[in-house]
């Protein structure tokens, strides 16, 4: 039967009995964990054993039970602040845009239609007709037959007819040429200026009288109003007619006077 041998025999006949207690010292060093620090004392190729030793001898124990936290460690100090960075430079201004076209014009509206101007009016009171104006109006007359008075006069028949001129006339119409009467479908002289009964007219310096449509007989004898005078006074005219005479009509009578409207 075969003999063991001792096992501490077995690692002394292998290194020897100097390498025998390298070896138990580098395995006590590597166990404890000086393994690495015994090595400086030994050769090249001692160290080599050591670690290979150590190496085939170390193992991994049960981890031990965590120790207890540590205390916390003070604050350290604020850090001091950093340099302000340098500002950045500012940006390129874009360019302008084109300015666009102007647009067209819209067209002018039309012209609205001009007001009719209004007939000229008189201004207020004047004591004469001013030189240039017309001024109009009517009369009548009815014949009547001669008649006795209380005294056993008798007085002459006749028609009568007032004309009344509402502004007096600068001065009397004298000349008889200046006194027209239009009988009834007679031409209109040009000194009335187109007149009619219904519109009658008069040129400056006369006195036109227009029969009217209704008349059963000539107008009768144009004269003053002071007495049977054939002239036309400032304030108006009579007309004067037999007995049997039956008219009525209108009349229109202008002013003269100065380089504009002279008199005739």
């Amino acid at each position: 039967m075969k003999r063991l041998r001792h096992p501490i025999r077995a690692i002394r006949e292998r290194f020897g009995t100097a390498g025998l207690v390298v070896a138990i010292f580098a395995l006590v060093l590597a166990l404890t964990g000086g393994a690495y620090a015994a090595s400086g004392g030994l050769t090249g190729k001692q160290k080599k054993e050591v670690k290979s030793i150590a190496k085939s001898f170390q193992g991994t124990g049960p981890a031990g039970a965590q120790g207890p936290a540590g205390a916390k460690g003070d604050t350290g100090a604020a850090g001091a602040n950093g340099k302000d960075g340098t500002n950045g430079t500012n940006g390129a201004t874009g360019p302008t845009g084109k300015t666009g076209a102007t647009g067209a014009s819209g067209s002018t509206g039309a012209t609205g239609p001009t007001g009719a101007t209004g007939a000229t009016g008189f201004s207020g009171f004047t004591a004469t007709l001013p030189p240039g104006q017309t001024e109009t109006g009517t009369f009548a007359a009815l014949g009547r037959p001669p008649v006795e008075n209380e005294s056993g006069e008798l007085i002459p028949g006749g028609a009568n007819a007032a004309m009344t001129f509402p502004i007096p006339l600068p001065a009397p119409i004298t000349n008889p040429e200046n006194i027209k009467k239009i009988e009834v479908g007679d031409p209109v002289p040009p000194e009335c200026n187109g007149g009619t009964a219904a519109e009658p007219k008069a040129k400056p310096g006369y006195l036109c009288i227009y029969n009217s449509t209704f008349s059963q007989s000539p107008l009768g004898t144009v004269v003053s109003p002071a007495g049977a005078v054939l002239k036309v006074g400032v304030s108006g005219a009579w007309m004067l007619a037999n007995s049997e005479s039956r008219f009525a009509g209108s009349f229109a009578v202008t002013a003269c006077g100065g380089a504009e409207f002279p008199c005739p």
